[in-house]
């Protein structure tokens, strides 16, 4: 099992290639943010700011680890780092726990 992780910043086209390269590959695609949100419907607000980074990433981290359960391999798209009320900031917790 495996997961393809495309990062980068916000709105440089990571949807766009890993939507494409899923179906070439013929693997389902995922963004961290809509993962995120099937653990946790209110972790993500609104806007892009994340209010808690741990209960954030536990809640990617949970869901990710489903998914793979289902599929042997697929690709992750999301953010090295996040936005947070305090400005952005490196969050690379999730990286180590998978």
């Amino acid at each position: 099992m495996g997961i393809f992780f495309v990062c980068g910043i916000h709105c440089v086209g990571k949807t766009t290639i890993c939507k494409e390269a899923a179906s070439g590959m013929g693997v389902p695609r995922y963004s961290a943010s809509e993962l995120i949100h099937t653990q946790d419907a209110l972790a993500l607000g609104p806007t892009k700011l994340v209010k808690n980074l741990d209960h954030n990433q536990n809640m990617l981290i949970q869901a990710a680890r489903t998914v793979e359960d289902k599929h042997n391999y697929f690709l992750l798209d999301g953010h090295t780092t996040l936005l947070t009320e305090a400005g952005v900031e490196k969050y690379q917790y999730m990286y180590s726990n998978f």
